[in-house]
């Protein structure tokens, strides 16, 4: 199932929780501080944003807002530097972290809710009995308690929570989330997600793949998992336009026409437009490269050099308008209401 590129679009709201393993926590002031510098360093490769943390003794929660970067690049060596940092000063061998960190897209309008579920861990675990007491949240930074670290994007944060920049707005947003602390979310922990994965395959068989699950906290709480056949195919994003529907949006973005693209022409502008197309159409499309070829009057092997020489930027802007341009709501989607998994669906609602 390697082969799936798992699309989130910019602008999503994320909860990522990674666990430790068995036998392994993170103990103290300097491991926490290690741990967010790793972090902050994977941040400030990518575009993504963080507006919300909390760091357990076993586990910790990311809140992030997606960029066009992906979720792989994002925390590519994130975890690895930490876990030999960590074995360093323990002189220790072996894994620290379990698996891939579970991941759940959060409806942005249960952001409130979602931020409050954070921020209220410490609570939950009866380490302290406010949000506010504790310093392994980002709590502290939304109610000023303490000054934000620039990593951190409160002012985002605050936005998407519809939070005032005003001390009142602070201290309603502090007792909202006391009010909540002792509401436990299992839709966000993941503590479902297995539960859901069984029935999806019993339902589907195993040549699936589940990608993330969307979650929503209205009555009556439901998680959408998008579905991906894998029965003899590279796994891929489906999409079911065509190239002359692919050529007209990359015209529209570049201002090349399509015949500039199907032309000799090897214009800067123009050779880009041709490779934009070329790289949005097989790889993130996940559409024979024979048919772009075709379309654009090149050999499969000349459209397949077009794409080796494509800048990071070009894969970056192919990412995007694959992400307009697939139509998401023709892949299967599984829905999963309050309890347990109930149906699988053709379209969203």
């Amino acid at each position: 199932m390697s082969g799936l590129r798992r699309i989130i679009r910019p602008g999503t709201l994320i909860h990522v929780i990674s666990r430790l393993v068995v036998g392994v926590t993170i103990d103290d002031a300097e491991e926490r501080l290690e741990y967010l510098r790793r972090v902050r360093h994977g941040i400030e490769r990518s575009d993504w944003n963080i507006i919300s943390f909390a760091i357990m003794s076993t586990h910790t929660h990311l809140g992030l807002i997606a960029g066009i970067a992906t979720f792989d690049a994002l925390f590519r060596g994130v975890h690895g530097a930490f876990a030999r940092w960590l074995n360093r000063r323990r002189g220790r061998f072996g894994p620290v972290f379990t698996d891939r960190p579970t991941t759940v897209v959060v409806d942005l309008a249960n952001t409130v809710r979602f931020v409050a579920y954070l921020h209220n861990n410490p609570v939950r675990a009866g380490l302290v009995r406010r949000a506010v007491e504790s310093d392994w949240t980002s709590h502290r930074f939304y109610v000023n308690a303490a000054p934000a670290p620039d990593w951190l994007d409160v002012g985002l944060g605050c936005h998407l929570l519809g939070l005032p920049d005003t001390p009142e707005a602070r201290m309603a947003f502090d007792r909202r989330v006391d009010n909540e602390a002792g509401q436990d979310e299992p839709w966000l922990s993941g503590r479902q997600l297995a539960a859901h994965r069984a029935e999806i395959r019993r339902e589907r068989g195993s040549a699936i793949e589940i990608a993330y699950p969307k979650v929503s906290l209205r009555h009556p709480r439901e998680a959408r998992y998008p579905l991906v056949n894998a029965e003899g195919v590279r796994l891929k994003p489906r999409w079911s336009g065509d190239v002359p529907h692919l050529l007209q949006e990359v015209s529209r973005q570049t201002r090349v026409s399509v015949i500039q693209m199907q032309s000799s022409v090897r214009q800067r502008d123009v050779t880009a437009a041709r490779c934009l197309a070329v790289l949005t159409y097989r790889d993130y499309l996940g559409r024979p490269l024979n048919d772009i070829a075709r379309w654009l009057g090149l050999s499969k092997s000349a459209a397949s050099k077009l794409a080796k020489r494509a800048s990071q930027e070009l894969h970056d802007r192919a990412r995007m308008l694959a992400q307009r341009v697939a139509v998401e709501e023709a892949e299967p989607v599984f829905v999963a209401t309050q309890g347990l998994a109930k149906k699988v669906n053709k379209s969203t609602a």
